[in-house]
Order: C-alpha cells, then structure tokens, then sequence
C-alpha cells in the first residue's frame, strides 16, 4: 500500500517553541477498517462463502465443549428448537382438520396447503420465532460470538486482539421494561431498534414474496414479470450481465421455484446482518450506510455463508435454533478471516481522528476533532529514536490520489 507522510506542527511549553516530532503507525485495537477478500458476486465467491461457514464450525467447534456457559446454552437451543417445531405445527394440524370436516360437507377445499403456503412460504413463520427467541436470548448469542474471537485472537496470537475493541466498546445502556405482563425481559434501546429494522426489512421480504406469487397467476405474463422483477431486484448486487442471465434463468425454471429462492436468499442475507447487528456493527459504530456497503462488498462470500445455514436450518427444522447458534460463532471466524485492521480507503477525515489522541503527551494537548470516530489507542506511536530536530512527521498509510494539501499546511 503507497503511504505518505503528513506534517503536523505543534507549540508547547511556555515559550510556544515549534516542537516537531516523528510518529509511525502502529497497530490498530479495532477491525472498523475492512477489506474485501473476495469482490464482486460469483460462483467463486459463493463457494468461498461456503467454505467459510464449514470452516467456521469446524475450527471453532471446540469453543462448543469448553465453556460451561456455551455448553448449557447448546443444550438450551437444542430444547427451543424442538418447542419451536412444536408450536409451528399447530396451523398445519388445524390446516389438516378444517380441510376433513370440509370434505365431510362435500367441500374439496385443501385448507391445510393453504395454511402451508402462508405460513411456510410467505411469512416463514419458523424464521421469525426463532428472530424472536434470539432477541429475547441476545446475551448469549453476544457471549458466544465474543467468545469465539478470543479463541481466534489467541490461536493466531494477533496484536492487538480483534476481540480487544469490542470488548471494550461502549453499549447504549438506557433501558425500558416492556409490558408488565413479562416484567423480567430488559430490553435496550440498541435492542428496540434492531427490533424495529428487522421486522421492517421481514416485513418488506413477505409482501414481495406474496406479491411476486399473485403475479404467477397471470399465465405465461406472470412468468416474466416475476424473472423480471426478480433479477431487477438483485441488480445492483449482481451486476447487469449476471442480471440478464437471472432473467433467462427465471423465465425456463419453475416460477414458484424461483420465488422460493428470492426469499431464502433474502433471508439468508438479513439472518446475516441481524447476527452481525448487536455484537459488532453497533459496536464500531457504523452507520446503515456502511453496513449496506459492507455487506454489499462481500455479497457472494454472505450469500453462500447465509444459504448454508438457511437451507441447512429448513433441511433439520427441529434444531432451528441450534443451527443459528452455529451460524453465530461461524460468523466470529468469517469476521476474522474477512476483515483487516488497515482501512483500505482512508479521507481526511480518518486522518485526522487517527492523530487524535485522547491524553496528554509531553505537553502536546490533543483532542478529539470528529465525532462519531472512535478513537483507538496507540494507532500512531512516538518514535524514540528519531532525532528531536527531525521534523515532523506522521506516517498513515493512504492512496496516491488522496489530497494532503490542507493537512500539511496546519
């Protein structure tokens, strides 16, 4: 990576003397700056995703075995999963006995494959008890991924830790008690908010889903519209020429096929988000923006990874839960193996924050210039050995094309 030196002159002491020094980047507490291993969405890329999940669960399996904690919780899943399945039968049950009384009366109605339709295919009720479960139970979810970096941070003996930022971070810790019917739920506001986007974006997946299958009966017009709409709506995922062969693809495989898998990927990809939410996008502070981006710029390695464990979780329905668990510490391996503590693309902006330092050093009073940025100790060091009268210099690791001029001048 080219890097630049940027000039940054001081007074201190009583009698204002210039006082330049010399700083080097040093390594940064924080994975906030993130690189792209695998760009742009592919079959390679899908693959790699693969890869990841296997990978994840089998190098972080012994996370499962040594912590009491985790290991109570597996056992905790495992029960839920299966109450889960339980309780999600029940429309399916009196699916199957409104369609025998019918039928009793001379009315061939399939009450039950309607009720299945609905309830599987359009608000994949299953997904969204488990949604559920897994805000009530975010703490362990939170521990265990928590748990899973220090595992990674102490095999691989990084310095510093991936792990040592998050734990460190700060929380939004204003709570509200939900309705006093369930007095012990605690809820944040972090918590609520999360809540709020997450049923929104399920929401907006079942009313395209639901569209898309009252447009299948308009015939062969239904069909296009649908591969139409379909390969539209992965656009900008994509790219226009896979695009083209999305609409080709919907237009000779079977529409309700086809429909099934815009939601499954869609889910997949927001099962990804939702577990990356909480314990590691709020906690470094990004913004929506940036989570698109950073979704969006691994999108083929999260589509593999989340289909994995989305078709894995409707293929062992009764362990629904336990397989998110699974999916939650794969995450904390596809964290560390796809993210970098070096931002690739640095502004000013990042610039400035990083030679911004929350102490006093020597007599150089430094502050913090943007909010928002979160500071990160010892991200530039002080040099020993360079001379008192070498001039000063911060050395950052930045573009050719980057524009210096209005740091250098101050």
């Amino acid at each position: 990576m080219f890097s630049t030196y940027i000039k940054l002159r001081t007074r201190v002491g009583n009698g204002g003397a210039s006082d330049e020094r010399q700083w080097h980047q040093g390594s940064m507490a924080s994975p906030i700056f993130l690189s792209n291993p695998s760009p742009g969405f592919s079959h390679i890329s899908i693959v790699k995703g693969i890869l990841i999940a296997l990978s994840g669960i089998f190098f972080q399996r012994h996370v499962l075995w040594r912590d009491l904690k985790i290991r109570e919780f597996f056992v905790t899943t495992v029960l839920i999963s299966l109450l889960v399945r339980l309780v999600i039968e029940i429309p399916h049950l009196l699916g199957a006995i409104v369609t025998r009384l019918l039928r009793l009366i001379n009315i061939d109605v399939d009450f039950s494959l309607i009720l299945t339709t609905i309830t599987d295919d359009i608000l994949e009720l299953r997904w969204l008890a488990l949604v559920a479960v897994y805000c009530y139970m975010y703490d362990s979810f939170e521990y265990l991924f928590m748990t899973g970096l220090k595992k990674l941070d102490a095999e691989s003996q990084s310095e510093p830790p991936y792990s040592e930022y998050l734990l460190r971070a700060h929380t939004i810790d204003i709570h509200t008690t939900v309705p006093s019917w369930f007095p012990k739920v605690d809820v944040t506001l972090a918590q609520k908010r999360f809540l709020v986007q997450l049923l929104r974006s399920y929401a907006l997946i079942c009313l395209n889903t639901a569209m898309l299958m009252g447009i299948t009966k308009f015939g062969p017009l239904g069909i296009v519209l649908t591969a139409l709409y379909i390969s539209k709506w992965f656009s900008h995922m994509i790219g226009s020429q896979l695009t083209f062969v999305l609409f080709l693809v919907g237009l000779v495989v079977p529409t309700d096929f086809t429909i099934k898998s815009f939601a499954s990927v869609n889910l997949s990809l927001l099962t990804v988000k939702s577990l990356l939410t909480m314990p590691y996008f709020q906690k470094i502070r990004l913004s929506d923006v940036k989570i698109e981006n950073w979704i969006e710029s691994r999108i083929g390695l999260i589509v593999g990874f989340g289909l994995f464990f989305h078709l894995a979780s409707r293929h062992f329905n009764m362990l629904g839960l336990t397989i998110v668990l699974l999916e939650q510490l794969a995450l904390s391996y596809m964290i560390f193996k796809t993210t970098s503590p070096v931002q690739e693309i640095t502004d000013e902006k990042w610039i400035l924050t990083q030679i911004s330092c929350p102490f006093l050093f020597e007599g150089l009073q430094v502050t913090t210039l943007t909010p928002g940025f979160v500071l990160i100790k010892e991200s530039l060091r002080y040099d020993q050995e360079t001379p008192s009268e070498t001039p000063s210099k911060f050395s950052t690791p930045l573009p050719s094309s980057t524009n210096l001029q209005n740091l250098s001048e101050h």
